[in-house]
């Protein structure tokens, strides 16, 4: 998933064939609540991803994974962006303290 012009962009994963991820829903729901983020669920190319202010993963084990590079193409990780604010909120739900 990424995040272009404060929009969440999703793979729709049942479109794609692919089983739906409760941690990928729950940062959806989390996005539109706490960060008032609009979520967007579609089918994309990899230059849609490539034109993404933040990039990241889910997994039901690690959370939100930044991605920091696809091939030569750089995203930046600061602080204060949204991935690191979804990390913290989703660390919170769960009761963990993040680093």
């Amino acid at each position: 998933a990424w995040i272009r012009n404060n929009t969440l962009h999703v793979p729709d994963a049942v479109a794609l064939g692919l089983l739906p991820s409760i941690t990928q829903d729950l940062v959806q729901a989390l996005a539109q609540e706490k960060l008032g983020i609009h979520v967007q669920r579609g089918i994309y190319t990899l230059q849609n991803v490539l034109d993404a202010d933040e990039v990241y993963v889910t997994s039901t084990t690690r959370g939100i994974i930044p991605v920091t590079a696809i091939g030569s193409h750089t995203f930046p990780s600061p602080k204060n962006s949204y991935i690191y604010q979804l990390q913290t909120i989703l660390a919170q739900h769960y009761g963990e303290e993040i680093a």
